[in-house]
């Protein structure tokens, strides 16, 4: 594990970036095209970019593991599905931005293990090469664990069917204890549809939406949150859109 700094990008706040991009953008309202993906930070600069990830925390190392097998950190796969795996049963509240006529419901997570891969990673900071990036911008300190991974099936259903959907996702865990999982809400096949919560009137090119889950000491909670934008020219515009929490 190695401690780095990172340089300020997209968090998911109300901002303007100022982009070296070509062409005009849209004076419409609403979506002119889609995509989905949590917003840029440490962990993941690379997969926002559409690239292969060379920014952030990154396995220095992958070591395949027996579910059963201790890693390094001293827990192994099957203590990290002993705290998650099976039904979870909890409240999920819409945000009030939505102006939903329900605001909350119940919703039932269900974590599934069939064989997946399980592996220990050594994360370790990369930046970029040339350092100038990192040089011109805010920097902070950001801690890299390392960790264990766990691949299983995640599925949603809320008692509203406003969110019913199912995964094949990632638990990762730097505990048997704390584990959390990410998942951007893309080529969904059950009923969610995250343009229902931009308010009326939002301006945006893109929409993208993630959900967002921790599980400490089996005790589950989490976001669902979306991020509008749109270019105008040379300007970049990006709004939070908060969709849920559980």
């Amino acid at each position: 594990m190695r401690r780095g700094r990172f340089g300020l990008g997209w968090v998911g706040l109300d901002l303007v970036v100022v982009l070296l991009v070509g062409g005009c953008g849209t004076d419409s309202t609403g979506p002119i095209g889609s995509s989905t993906g949590g917003p840029v930070n440490s962990s993941n600069v690379g997969d926002q970019i559409g690239a292969e990830a060379t920014v952030g925390c990154l396995p220095q190392t992958k070591t395949p593991l027996a579910l059963d097998e201790a890693s390094v950190l001293g827990f192994s796969g099957q203590q990290v599905l002993d705290k998650v795996a099976g039904e979870h049963v909890v409240t999920l509240k819409w945000s009030d931005e939505a102006q939903r006529q329900l605001t909350q419901s119940q919703l039932i997570v269900t974590v599934t293990y069939d064989k997946g891969r399980v592996e220990y990673r050594d994360n370790e900071w990369h930046s970029d090469t040339s350092g100038g990036q990192e040089q011109s911008m805010i920097g902070i300190e950001t801690d890299c664990p390392d960790t264990v991974e766990v691949d299983v099936q995640i599925m949603f259903h809320s008692e509203d069917g406003t969110f019913a959907e199912t995964f094949d996702g990632t638990l990762v865990a730097t505990s048997a204890e704390v584990v959390r999982w990410d998942q951007p809400l893309e080529s969904l096949n059950g009923s969610f549809d995250a343009s229902a919560f931009v308010p009326q009137g939002t301006r945006y090119d893109e929409l993208r939406a993630w959900v967002g889950a921790n599980f400490s000491d089996g005790v589950l909670s989490g976001v669902i949150e979306g991020q509008t934008s749109y270019v105008d020219e040379v300007v970049a515009t990006a709004q939070q859109v908060p969709i849920a929490e559980f």
